[in-house]
């Protein structure tokens, strides 16, 4: 081993060079796993343009979403009502005595609690409601 440390480094690159060189041509020596290496790496390729493509689609709003906001007037609406919402909604399970009315009613959105009444109404039970 030389005394010069520069010189000792230089053999130390050398040697992991030649060893790393080695190793890759020991692996690429076989042609199968080389083709089945570079498959594998243009796939993974094609999967992340695909995630890059999904996610430019999944940001933006659908064409007829933009068109239908284009129609509208200038007018915004408000994303909760100024009034107390009442939805009813028919249901069928399809056995007997299965059909009636769902119904949700929520007061306005406010500060503090939001009174919310749940119940529906079939043939058999009459209505039934629950507060919550």
């Amino acid at each position: 081993m030389p005394e010069d440390p520069a010189r000792a480094a230089q053999l130390a690159r050398q040697k992991a060079a030649m060893t790393t060189a080695r190793v890759k041509r020991v692996r690429d020596a076989d042609p199968g796993r080389l083709g089945l290496r570079r498959s594998v790496l243009a796939e993974a390729a094609v999967a992340v343009v695909v995630l890059a493509v999904t996610t430019v689609l999944t940001s933006t709003e659908p064409g007829r979403t933009e068109e239908k906001e284009a129609g509208r007037s200038g007018a915004a609406t408000a994303a909760v009502p100024d009034r107390p919402v009442d939805v009813r909604i028919p249901f069928d399970t399809g056995g007997e005595d299965g059909r009636g009315t769902a119904r949700v009613e929520l007061d306005r959105g406010a500060r503090g609690a939001t009174p919310c009444t749940c119940g529906w109404n079939g043939r058999a039970d009459g209505p039934w409601t629950h507060p919550s």
